[in-house]
């Protein structure tokens, strides 16, 4: 799995989602490349306005307070080049207002739950890997 993002730094992936045991799974996944988590879209804000680029965002749809709808559109409003690194991650309990979000961004989207091998496979894609 390619590990070096584009500016030959480690990969950074932001892992934005209300259950931390997510993240966590993810880091583990993901040998090699550097994973932050955010419990909230709020949160996840917060550390995008602190903290140097990362590669991927991989982003829950259902979350209390800001889901990840909401989250896309607060991005787009403050960093509109970021919104192309974010993949949307669901477990498949659907409101339609977010069935119908997904089908009208470019954004790609990994159902839950999804395998290592899907994972790690759209980490590379991601990074041109």
């Amino acid at each position: 799995m390619t590990t070096i993002s584009s500016e030959g730094q480690r990969l950074r992936v932001l892992v934005v989602d209300d259950e931390p045991m997510i993240a966590k799974s993810i880091g583990r996944v993901l040998h090699g490349v550097t994973v932050q988590s955010a419990e909230s879209g709020k949160q996840a804000l917060e550390i995008l306005a602190l903290e140097a680029p990362f590669d991927l965002l991989l982003c829950d749809l259902m979350m209390p307070d800001m889901n990840g709808m909401e989250f896309y559109m607060a991005l787009n409003k403050r960093w509109p080049e970021v919104t192309a690194r974010v993949v949307f991650m669901s477990g498949g309990s659907y409101v339609r207002e977010l069935d119908d979000f997904l089908g009208n961004v470019p954004n790609r989207h990994l159902k839950k739950p999804f395998s290592s091998d899907e994972l790690r496979l759209l980490v590379a894609e991601m990074s041109g890997g």
